[in-house]
């Protein structure tokens, strides 16, 4: 242990001790930011797999174009119908679900874009399937990266709803 000498106490009191105090967090208000926190990076995880599904989708439209058969070209056309309706906008409702649990002005409620999405994968899983298994060796990869993600935002918003 290190004794303080004459100069060094005054430095430390002058410049330390009157300082006026930080800002305080309770252990509540911690837990709530490292909550809303998770909540959102949850939400950018999942914007991340929908958007890197979106390109695999894309690169295989590109792929079937390319062939040159009228075939091929309409199953281009489905396929780009399943990227055009890959939902969105579940991180952006995410994101609010974090700010307003932080600031306790809502209780968090399961966003609408969660059960988009889930209906989504279920109404579109023969389709992404034959996408996934396509011979062209596009790969790609839509299904398991969304459910991981989707997985964890419900953990998160359960996490938000636990006492």
């Amino acid at each position: 242990m290190t004794l303080l000498n004459a100069t060094q106490h005054e430095f430390l009191t002058r410049f330390v001790m009157e300082l006026p105090p930080g800002p305080t967090t309770t252990g509540a208000e911690a837990d709530k930011a490292r909550s809303a926190a998770g909540l959102k990076a949850a939400g950018t995880a999942w914007e991340q797999a929908r958007e890197a599904g979106s390109r695999a989708l894309t690169k295989l439209i590109s792929k079937l174009l390319v062939q040159g058969d009228p075939d091929l070209a309409e199953v281009a056309v489905l396929v780009g119908q399943l990227a055009s309706q890959l939902p969105g906008g579940l991180a952006a409702e995410l994101d609010s679900i974090a700010r307003q649990y932080q600031s306790g002005t809502a209780d968090p409620v399961p966003p609408k874009g969660l059960a988009t999405a889930r209906n989504y994968l279920k109404q579109n899983d023969a389709a992404l399937a034959r996408c996934e298994n396509n011979p062209l060796g596009i790969s790609v990869d839509v299904r398991q990266p969304l459910t991981v993600a989707l997985d964890h935002v419900e953990y998160k918003l359960n996490t938000l709803q636990s006492p």
